[in-house]
């Protein structure tokens, strides 16, 4: 077989491949936010972009899951959206809630792992993990 016949081949083998190897999609650098989705509406959901990337499970927060993030919350850099900080403090009330890290090195695999990637507009995007 020579090249010019193999070619058809090799862009049907990268369709093929491509889903398999974890090809991922940027998520969307301004996510529609929705005020009105949210369950409490004390608390300003637009602002949750602030502590991490836009999820639209953010929508289920109140107040109060709120109150178990730190106060330096917008200074960290993990990026895992609100409401998976919320959830890893609430599974481990050991977390330190001052300083620079306060979430494990694993929490953006755990993230990937339980939820498969952010939630936007009804559609999982898989978002690329930091080699």
């Amino acid at each position: 077989m020579t090249r010019i016949e193999a070619r058809p081949y090799l862009i049907l083998l990268v369709f093929i491949i491509q889903p398999l190897t974890g090809a991922t999609q940027q998520a969307p650098q301004n996510p529609q936010i929705d005020q009105n989705l949210g369950v409490d509406q004390s608390v300003d959901y637009t602002a949750l972009v602030n502590f991490g990337p836009w999820d639209d499970r953010n929508y289920k927060l109140t107040t109060d899951d709120l109150s178990y993030l730190s106060a330096n919350e917008a200074e960290l850099r993990d990026p895992i959206p609100a409401f998976f900080r919320v959830e890893l403090r609430k599974e481990m009330p050991h977390l330190p809630k001052t300083g620079p890290v306060q979430y494990p090195r694993s929490a953006v695999q755990l993230f990937q792992i339980r939820h498969g990637g952010l939630l936007q507009q009804h559609k999982t995007i898989h978002t690329k993990q930091k080699e």
